[in-house]
């Protein structure tokens, strides 16, 4: 009976944590049993495992008084600390949906596709580890016929370190990834230099995304961006192997203005075509 007593009360209590961050009430309610179930079966199997080794009695030979802590250790232990650490979870949630809303206000893009649910979110500590594995991922996609592998190898910590991300931010590049239902699936970087042109670092979408518009979503969020500063012109360098990236940006109105290569170290070098939108 004081087992059914517990689940109730905890069913409750996890029913409406789950209400109050808008959670799946009913899913929760189920979770909390279980954890609750978990909870029991760990204890009996403690206490199974400290008997074997002398140090209290065998579950068969335990009280009834003695048992009837079983299911009250196990509740107080769902209903504080799994509901704490369930509450804490839902919280950072809720700061991170509050965070997403406030940053489509301030950096809306004219350019939507109706029916789907994207926004970009600036990198910052707490999410800077979603760009590395989705570079790694778009690049292997991209490159894989252009670039050896040792090459990739050799540029990928290069440019996407933490700290190097962190250290470009901090000197005004706008890093920020792009999500679609909540999922990260592609990033871009740029800044506005002192002549007055955005230089338009990175911008990179999953292949498996493309072909759906959001390739020109991103570079239409930067086109708002340079004409929100007054910025005269965009640029950008692009692999002159990459015949796909070329043809975006053709397709897209850039303009092929020069050629360069630069030496990245290590033997190896990038050798690109340098185009531009102007305004």
């Amino acid at each position: 009976m004081l087992e059914i007593i517990y689940l109730i009360y905890i069913a409750f209590r996890f029913g409406f944590l789950a209400k109050r961050y808008s959670k799946n009430v009913i899913l929760w309610i189920i979770y909390s049993a279980i954890f609750y179930i978990i909870s029991i079966l760990a204890i009996g199997f403690n206490i199974r495992i400290f008997s074997a080794m002398d140090l209290m009695p065998k579950l068969e030979e335990l009280s009834e008084e003695s048992l009837m802590w079983i299911p009250v250790i196990a509740g107080l232990f769902v209903a504080i600390i799994v509901y704490r650490i369930v509450e804490k979870s839902f919280k950072k949630d809720l700061k991170f949906e509050v965070e997403e809303q406030m940053l489509e206000k301030a950096v809306p893009t004219k350019f939507t596709l109706p029916g789907v649910y994207y926004h970009f979110h600036r990198v910052n500590e707490s999410n800077i580890h979603h760009i590395k594995p989705l570079a790694e991922k778009i690049w292997e996609a991209t490159y894989s016929s252009i670039l050896s592998k040792e090459q990739m190898d050799y540029m990928i910590p290069m440019m996407y370190a933490d700290e190097k991300i962190l250290s470009e931010i901090e000197n005004g590049f706008h890093w920020e990834i792009l999500k679609v239902d909540n999922v990260a699936v592609g990033y871009v970087d740029y800044k506005l230099e002192e002549d007055q042109r955005v230089f338009l670092s990175k911008i990179y979408l999953d292949t498996t995304n493309q072909q759906k518009g959001l390739g020109r979503l991103m570079l239409e969020h930067i086109i708002d961006f340079a004409k929100d500063k007054n910025a005269k012109a965009i640029y950008l360098t692009v692999n002159k192997n990459n015949q796909k990236a070329i043809n975006f940006y053709e397709r897209n109105h850039f303009k092929k203005i020069n050629s360069q290569v630069f030496d990245i170290g290590n033997g190896y070098v990038m050798d690109d075509y340098v185009y531009e939108l102007s305004f």
